[in-house]
């Protein structure tokens, strides 16, 4: 589906030279043109084709040329403006099939329409308990919380299911299960900001594409300074090393800021940071990885 784009567009029509809509996907540099025209009174549009509507959402920028006022920009191709996309996210859980649980590490890389981890969680199968089982990592208060009571005092999380905020899930079933998160998609036009804590943090790559865990897409502000993943391991504000689960053998893989093929972490992917500065911001850039 396209999206209609509509200017005020003062003045006689007579007296326009040009009224553009200029516009690309979100995370290219080709960009591509279409020409505003008249629809009522000083309302204008233009239409986007849908080929250029993605889960990473559409830029634009307007020129508008006058014989009277001249030329009028909106935005620009160095600072676009940003139409976020309605859609969703798909989550592949790999199953429990028997008493010993499996484990997923899952974050949307959406923001959904109702933030309880249940409304995607919940299916045919069960809500939890009886078809799954989550557990998210609280870092300011270095505990894990469970998903809903289990009435036995266990904290109970009060996290939103977000971007960058992964659960640990066990899912109930004997087949991998794709559950389906609809929302809006992360702003690919800017920086995505986590707040640290001392100690260990669960986090997780918010965009939908994958983004390397490297000096080209990682930066840390440390009160306002904004240090890149490597300046930040030589300070000593991180060591440098994400931990993530791998779902099929069960077993943590470490990668390193420094390694020599930068890792490239999957959309929605969890993993673990080590943060000793308690003043730090992660900064995760929407950077596309390239192999």
């Amino acid at each position: 589906m396209g999206i209609t784009v509509e200017a005020l567009v003062y003045g006689s029509p007579d007296r326009m030279v040009r009224a553009q809509l200029h516009y690309a996907r979100a995370g290219e540099t080709q960009w591509a043109s279409m020409a505003f025209t008249p629809d009522a009174g000083d309302v204008w549009s233009a239409r986007i084709p849908s080929r250029y509507v993605t889960p990473t959402g559409v830029l634009w920028r307007a020129v508008t040329e006058n014989t009277a006022t001249g030329i009028h920009k909106t935005h620009s191709e160095a600072q676009p403006g940003y139409i976020p996309v309605t859609g969703g996210a798909s989550l592949t859980l790999r199953p429990t099939p028997g008493p010993t649980p499996i484990w997923n590490i899952v974050a949307p890389t959406v923001w959904p329409d109702v933030g309880d981890i249940a409304a995607t969680l919940d299916g045919p199968s069960g809500g939890f308990l009886a078809g799954w089982f989550a557990w998210r990592w609280n870092a300011a208060a270095q505990r894990w919380e469970v998903a809903a009571s289990l009435g036995d005092g266990t904290p109970v999380a009060t996290d939103a299911f977000a971007p960058a905020q992964p659960w640990f899930v066990a899912a109930v079933g004997a087949e991998d299960e794709t559950r389906q998160t609809p929302g809006d998609n992360v702003d690919t036009t800017r920086e995505f900001a986590v707040p640290l804590s001392a100690g260990w943090n669960l986090l997780a790559n918010p965009f939908p594409f994958p983004v390397a865990w490297s000096d080209e897409a990682i930066g840390f502000d440390l009160a306002g300074t904004v240090r890149t993943l490597s300046e930040a391991t030589t300070a000593g504000v991180t060591d440098g090393r994400i931990i993530y689960l791998d779902v099929e053998s069960q077993s943590y893989i470490t990668r390193h800021g420094s390694d020599l093929a930068p890792y490239p972490m999957p959309p929605g992917q969890g993993w673990w940071l080590y943060a000793d500065d308690v003043d730090a911001t992660l900064l995760i850039a929407p950077v596309i990885a390239t192999e």
